[in-house]
């Protein structure tokens, strides 16, 4: 535990810069009643029996309701619920949304699964340049190779003396997000982080604005990683790499959050990519895991079909090496 606060407040001073302006926003609209009574019937027919069962470890109504209508249609669309939702119609998941949300969909998305995208600082000058000089501050989830979990006190710049003196200096809230359950990663300057909106965020370390956003399919579930490269290289493309809650796993240009390759990691339509990956030279090894105990609950479906792994890819292309099933 107490490796575990040190490595939080290393992170902390590390990101400590000029405070970001809130953004005014307007409460959002209720449904319509109508639409509003067909998502409450849909939710207590399909999807109550789960979402309200402490046994099965699911989000309740009331947690759900601090998404926005448009983040939890993209879940029941192309998301984690995809599945469970296949057999309700575009117009009961979008009226499920709004219903156990409380909110209309947003002014771009109609009945769609895109959410409108929420304006934030966009980094200008150097802000917005990455830092060659600065390789990822971290061997990856466990911080060394002997996942220790722990900074020393000469690079996180802390001490008894003067960790009481840490102050806030910005804060970043994930838009549509309930939680996050993403490791960060800190290199190029930047903080690397994933929401569980299903975005990765770029964000400039000393200011907080935003340099760069991806949007994965569902929401980033695992750590992320960057790939290591020499300090002044300014031609390096390091690649970064993170998992989501629908089984992919992702490799981006850290520079730019341009898509370098997706691989879904199993075929099993509960697989789920929670443990980070771990880079290893020009392999990337990815523990494979599953969410069957939520499809479990449906009388129809046949458990325990799915089987975990360690998967190895090849670190630039994606392409599988080796399987080993546990």
């Amino acid at each position: 535990m107490q490796a575990l606060r040190r490595a939080a407040l290393a992170i902390a001073s590390l990101v400590l810069a000029a405070a970001q302006p809130a953004l005014a926003q307007a409460p959002p609209a209720p449904p319509d009643p109508a639409v509003a009574a067909l998502g409450n019937a849909v939710y207590a027919r399909a999807c109550a029996a789960c979402h309200e069962n402490a046994l099965t470890h699911a989000p309740g109504k009331a947690a759900i309701a601090g998404l926005s209508a448009d983040s939890v249609l993209r879940i029941l669309t192309t998301g984690r619920m995809q599945q469970q939702a296949a057999g309700l119609s575009g117009e009961e998941r979008a009226a499920v949304a709004q219903a156990v949300t409380g909110k209309r969909l947003g002014p771009s998305t109609g009945s769609g699964p895109e959410a409108a995208e929420v304006a934030m600082p966009r980094c200008t000058g150097e802000a917005a340049r990455f830092d060659a000089n600065e390789p990822p501050r971290f061997d990856g989830w466990g911080l060394d190779g002997r996942n220790g979990h722990a900074i020393p006190t000469a690079q996180a710049g802390l001490s008894a003396g003067n960790v009481g003196r840490l102050k806030l200096k910005w804060a970043f809230a994930v838009p549509q997000a309930l939680d996050m359950r993403s490791q960060p990663a800190l290199a190029g300057g930047a903080i690397y982080l994933g929401g569980g909106d299903g975005t990765l965020y770029a964000l400039d370390r000393a200011t907080g604005c935003l340099r760069w956003r991806y949007a994965a399919t569902s929401a980033v579930r695992s750590g992320v990683v960057v790939a290591p490269w020499r300090a002044g290289d300014a031609s390096a493309a390091p690649l970064l790499y993170f998992g989501d809650s629908f089984g992919n796993v992702y490799a981006l240009d850290a520079k730019t959050g341009a898509e370098a390759w997706v691989k879904r990691i199993d075929a099993h339509p509960d697989a789920v990519a929670t443990g980070a990956p771990t880079l290893f030279g020009d392999t990337l090894f990815v523990p494979v895991s599953s969410f069957e105990e939520g499809s479990a609950v449906m009388p129809s479906y046949a458990c325990c079909t799915f089987r975990g792994s360690v998967l190895a890819l090849d670190a630039k292309t994606g392409a599988e090496r080796w399987r080993t099933h546990l």
